[in-house]
């Protein structure tokens, strides 16, 4: 709800979505406010991972532990993104290989 109300007060391309743990509600509201979302949305970024499916040539979400809350919701995330052509960034654990 909060991210809906704050998506209809926006101006256009103005606001910046930061996803730092499960996808499920992003994911909601593209299904449910697509159109909102690119109106309003100027970049996504999620901090998950994703990799090539080696049959399809696809970006796949892989097994970071932000997807594996809800897999459905973060292919429906990133696939949103993809096909919109929406600004996305993904950082993910192999960005900071050495830590503990």
């Amino acid at each position: 709800a909060l991210l809906l109300r704050t998506l209809k007060a926006a101006r256009p391309r103005s606001v910046r979505v930061v996803l730092i743990s499960g996808l499920t509600d992003f994911a909601r509201l593209t299904r449910e406010e697509g159109a909102l979302v690119l109106r309003k949305c100027q970049s996504v970024t999620i901090q998950g991972g994703l990799q090539r499916d080696e049959d399809t040539g696809k970006w796949v979400p892989d097994t970071s532990v932000n997807n594996s809350f809800d897999m459905e919701g973060a292919v429906a995330c990133y696939d949103f993104c993809f096909k919109h052509d929406l600004p996305m960034t993904v950082v993910s654990r192999n960005a900071v290989p050495l830590l503990p």
